[in-house]
């Protein structure tokens, strides 16, 4: 199924053998399969984008309580490769992330996005915040790509924001089980943002200044007090 091959597998045949495995004693094993053989597959070029389209589809539609570090590891394998082949990202070279080089659409971001902040596992929502902030990391081809990383960067704040409000507006109004996501979505985008914050000092104070204007200028209670385990009061 994932090498260039002449045969074809029925949509249907495909749903069958993914049910098969998730949400079963299986699963775990399963990721570390598929992790290990998209690993190979994709580094030889051996796979159709259609296929990979195909199976990051399928992992879209993974539910909140299978998002694993398995899970993880083997999206971001999708993840990269798609939006590399798109030229949204560029791949990182000698172990550094990939990095977002224009404005186009990543496929696969609303995904990334739910892994950060619904997660259960907090080795699993933080390793997907770090890496959603290290692709609007700061690179040395900076001035050959067509757009600036502050207009990347403003997009990466600026949706980190619109999740927070929406989990501030839950909190505020409603129901028990919605206040409880919300408090969730608030303090994960809290995390993201300092870090951000904290990632941007320690290369240029500019940067650092620009994230933060935009967190003030769009921030849903720029005079509220909120706590984060691990960090001082903003």
């Amino acid at each position: 199924v994932l090498t260039k091959t002449e045969r074809a597998v029925p949509a249907s045949s495909v749903d069958d053998l993914w049910g098969l495995f998730i949400g079963t004693a299986e699963e775990a094993a399963f990721w570390t399969w598929l992790d290990r053989v998209a690993t190979t597959t994709i580094s030889r070029g051996g796979i159709h984008a259609s296929t990979a389209d195909c199976i990051l589809g399928k992992l879209e539609g993974v539910s909140a309580e299978h998002l694993t570090r398995g899970f993880l590891n083997v999206f971001q394998r999708f993840f990269v490769y798609l939006n590399v082949r798109a030229g949204v990202l560029q791949a990182g070279e000698d172990g550094a992330p990939p990095r977002v080089v224009s404005l186009g659409k990543l496929k696969g971001l609303t995904k990334l996005w739910e892994v950060a902040l619904d997660a259960a596992g907090a080795s699993v929502w933080r390793r997907a915040v770090e890496f959603l902030n290290a692709i609007y990391g700061d690179d040395p081809e900076e001035s050959s790509y067509a757009t600036s990383m502050v207009d990347r960067r403003g997009k990466h704040v600026e949706l980190a924001i619109s999740y927070m409000t929406r989990g501030a507006k839950a909190q505020q109004a409603g129901p028990e089980k919605e206040r409880a996501v919300g408090e969730r979505w608030v303090e994960r985008c809290l995390v993201l943002l300092l870090e951000l914050i904290r990632s941007c000092t320690e290369v240029q104070d500019e940067q650092s200044i620009e994230v933060m204007s935009l967190f003030v200028k769009t921030g849903p209670d720029r005079h509220a007090t909120i706590t984060v385990d691990g960090y001082s009061p903003v």
